[in-house]
């Protein structure tokens, strides 16, 4: 899905669909939400009067316009109380919004900047919340699924209109930021998907290097393929398994600069199923963490447990589930 920002006022933009918000209890709207109601001759209002929408989280009306403005659709989502609005919310409602946006079969749409308003939340995390929020909502694994179930229409572009052109680098930089941390998330989701005689470690290292090869010079992403007689005896890297329950520990990375981060595969042809979950896990934290801070994470917990499998480190990591 491309992602776009641009200035300009939502009740302009031409769309099969735009996107306002409001806050729980509000009687009558206000900002960006405020002027679609107006040019739309109150419907909004009377919405709210007649009690068909109160702006509870994850509300959501559906107006059609009959041309009083350029969209066809003008899309309503409740926030909740507005004391207790954060990211997440943010999150959960551009989700919701997402998914329904799917069942129209709409295939484009704009958005205002969630809480980047009165709620008064930074213009580059709300946005950053709204990408992450619609991507990750709209994932579907479908590599193994009949060509019946893959009819749903897939959204191809999410539009952020903002009002105040002096945030349009932070409306910018938060979404690219939400499209790539949701994006990596989804790549992750769908290694986990495949089953193990598919996502063989041998795939997951031909999925790899050519995400290092296409970033790495920009966010100094490294990847390093270890073979079986590559696997060592001392613990100063990440630890594994062996079928035989003894741990081990990999030291095939000492000419990687660790302030660097490091997205590191098993290559174990003899091992393909048994190391597949612990090759996925690598994939998704040393895409996120410094190799370096990952390494000791893991020493420290296994250390002190006695605990040197992969479960039992990855229960100590942080930032499952892209929840910040």
């Amino acid at each position: 899905m491309e992602i776009a920002v641009k200035a300009g006022q939502i009740q302009q933009e031409e769309a099969a669909l735009i996107v306002v918000n409001l806050f729980q209890g509000v009687k009558t709207p206000g900002g960006a939400t405020g002027v679609v109601d107006k040019v739309l001759g109150g419907l909004i209002t009377e919405l709210i009067a007649s009690g068909d929408f109160t702006g509870k989280l994850n509300e959501l009306a559906v107006l059609y316009t009959q041309g009083a403005i350029p969209a066809k659709r003008v899309m309503v989502v409740g926030l909740g109380k507005e004391e207790e609005f954060d990211l997440d919310k943010v999150r959960d409602a551009a989700g919701t919004v997402a998914k329904r946006v799917r069942q129209l079969g709409v295939k484009s749409y704009s958005t205002i900047v969630h809480g980047g308003g009165k709620a008064g939340l930074s213009a580059e995390m709300a946005s950053q919340a709204i990408a992450e929020g619609t991507i990750l909502a709209l994932y579907r694994f479908l590599a193994h699924r009949s060509a019946s179930q893959e009819a749903e229409t897939e959204i191809e572009q999410l539009t952020f209109v903002e009002f105040d052109a002096n945030k349009l680098p932070q409306v910018e930089a938060g979404a690219r930021v939400g499209q790539v941390s949701a994006e990596s998330a989804c790549l992750v989701r769908d290694l986990v998907n495949h089953p193990p005689n598919v996502a063989t470690p041998t795939m997951l290292a031909q999925t790899a290097r050519p995400l290092a090869e296409e970033h790495g010079q920009l966010v100094q992403l490294a990847c390093k393929v270890a073979a079986d007689d590559q696997i060592g005896d001392q613990p100063t890297q990440g630890f594994v398994n062996g079928p035989s329950g003894s741990a081990r520990c990999l030291d095939a990375l000492e000419e990687v600069d660790h302030d660097q981060f490091c997205l590191f595969l098993l290559d174990l042809p003899r091992f393909d199923c048994y190391f597949h979950v612990s090759s996925s896990f690598f994939i998704c934290y040393l895409c996120l963490v410094p190799y370096s801070n990952l390494c000791a994470s893991l020493w420290r917990h296994s250390a002190a447990t006695g605990d040197m499998s992969p479960a039992g480190s990855r229960r100590q990591l942080p930032g499952r589930g892209f929840r910040r």
